[in-house]
């Protein structure tokens, strides 16, 4: 008799539905599974007679077969274990055949335990859009992995208690979780930060365009506070969005998020090319996609590897990452805002006060920002220690929860959520004037073609900052400030 189930993995980014078939026939006893299972999957075996003999059940006797279909996608993980065992049951006339809509999801422990799974949440779409909308799953399942998510399953404790559900002599608890009411946790407020008015307008302006911003000043004037509390500008993620951002940090990071908030990734200046952006064997995602709908933070640019900073060219432009490794083509989602920070040079004085530095040495320094990368940072602000310190008094700083108002007001005037592409922004430039004289003055800057269409585009978001229908020079001018071409 072939015993069938169904199960689900990770192939690359998505969830696979895997059909399992088992069959038990007469000869030595032997346990082989086919269909391009990995290691860990193979090591499942032990775990799965142990876990069916514990529990009181009867693991057949004779040569055991137990194929994965599809065949052609590689099965790695542990999260198989509970649907073989279950095809295995049923090849051993254990089990009855029904109900052939239901997933089974879940790691087995020894005792017959049911193990929860990290990736739950991105194998449960899956089986949804196979017709598998009931998935059995570990009572420990935590509700933060099946946020907003409209599957049913089956909480179960044992292996012993599907079992028993299966044979219709018990019941298992159904839940289908409502989607949490999501709240913002933010640790830092904007107002924290005094003065630098400058710099607070360019990053309400990155805000509002989803712009990649470096900030360059000396030490101690303020730029790794202005950065880390960037993303409290920024409005709450939409359900779709927070969903998105759930699902990666849990299925690949292990990291429990629950948040309104957008994420931020934060990495140390020796992180690795593939640890900013991917790879590896399997293909694993890099910081690059955790920061995905939030905030990349590059504290310190210019002590990162040059190697990592140069395989950021390709996600700042595109908001994706494509990685081929042995045969295997992964695209990896990266749509998030660059912030970074840096001194200007080696002393952290040239243009700020009384450099040190020769000029080979600032030219070095800057030498890991090669001219394409550095062109795709849309603002690059200049924060001066001498205006984080005035004798003047000063009213009270803004608060983020206000800024952050005017910047979904703004976003909302854009009809965007995250960036507006340049093409968008270009279809409502129709200002023949505006557009001659950017170009103009991009020529006579020595301004590129993506710079170009940049200064527009902060233009643009300016404009719409500010309540103006067209940019005009003011705002042209007001962009030219953000270039900065004397730090680039």
């Amino acid at each position: 008799m072939i015993g069938t189930s169904y199960g689900a993995v990770l192939d690359g980014m998505e969830g696979k539905v895997v059909r399992v078939e088992a069959d038990v026939s007469a000869g030595l006893p032997q346990f082989t599974v086919v269909g391009l299972p990995d290691s860990s999957v193979n090591e499942s075996k032990a775990r799965i007679r142990s876990a069916i003999r514990n529990s009181g059940l009867e693991f057949p006797r004779g040569r055991i077969t137990v194929n994965l279909s599809p065949a052609g996608i590689r099965k790695r993980g542990v999260g198989l274990d509970l649907a073989i065992a279950i095809a295995i049951l049923r090849a051993g006339r254990q089990l009855a055949p029904r109900p052939e809509n239901t997933a089974f999801l879940a790691e087995l422990a020894l005792t017959g335990e049911l193990l929860p799974l990290p990736e739950a949440l991105r194998l449960t779409d899956a089986c949804a859009e196979q017709s598998l909308p009931n998935v059995v799953v570990s009572h420990l399942q935590r509700d933060g992995e099946w946020l907003l998510n409209q599957a049913t399953w089956q909480n179960a404790t044992t292996l012993l208690e599907v079992s028993d559900w299966l044979n219709g002599l018990g019941q298992l608890t159904t839940h289908r979780p409502l989607p949490p009411k999501l709240k913002r946790h933010e640790a830092c407020d904007m107002c924290e930060v005094e003065n630098l008015t400058f710099a607070k307008r360019g990053l309400e302006i990155a805000a509002v365009g989803g712009l990649h911003t470096l900030l360059v000043g000396p030490p101690g004037s303020g730029k790794t506070m202005l950065a880390e509390r960037f993303v409290t500008l920024l409005p709450s993620l939409p359900p779709t969005h927070a969903r998105e951002v759930v699902s990666l940090l849990h299925s690949f990071s292990n990291v429990d998020w629950c948040s309104a908030t957008p994420p931020v990734r934060a990495p140390h200046h020796s992180i690795s090319s593939t640890g900013l952006t991917g790879g590896g064997h399997p293909i694993y995602p890099g910081e690059a996609t955790f920061a995905h709908r939030g905030v990349l933070l590059l504290d310190e640019l210019l002590e990162f590897n040059r190697s990592a900073l140069q395989s950021l060219r390709e996600p700042l432009m595109e908001r994706q990452i494509r990685i081929s490794r042995a045969g295997q083509s992964v695209l990896l989602p990266a749509d998030f805002i660059l912030i970074a920070t840096s001194n200007p040079c080696p002393c952290g004085q040239y243009g700020f006060g009384v450099c040190r530095c020769l000029e080979s040495e600032r030219n070095r320094y800057w030498s890991k920002i090669a001219g394409p990368l550095m062109d795709r940072f849309d603002l690059v602000i200049a924060v001066h220690q001498s205006s984080s310190i005035q004798k003047s008094p000063v009213s009270m700083p803004e608060k983020s929860q206000f800024i952050r108002s005017r910047v979904s007001e703004a976003k909302a005037a854009l009809s965007a959520q995250t960036r507006l592409s340049l093409s968008s922004t270009r279809s409502r430039l129709a200002n023949p004037a505006f557009l001659a004289r950017s170009a103009e003055i991009a020529a006579a800057l020595g301004i590129s073609r993506r710079g170009l269409e940049s200064v527009r585009h902060i233009a643009n978001c300016i404009a719409v900052l500010d309540g103006i229908e067209i940019p005009g020079e003011p705002q042209l001018l007001e962009a030219l400030q953000y270039r900065n071409p004397q730090i680039r």
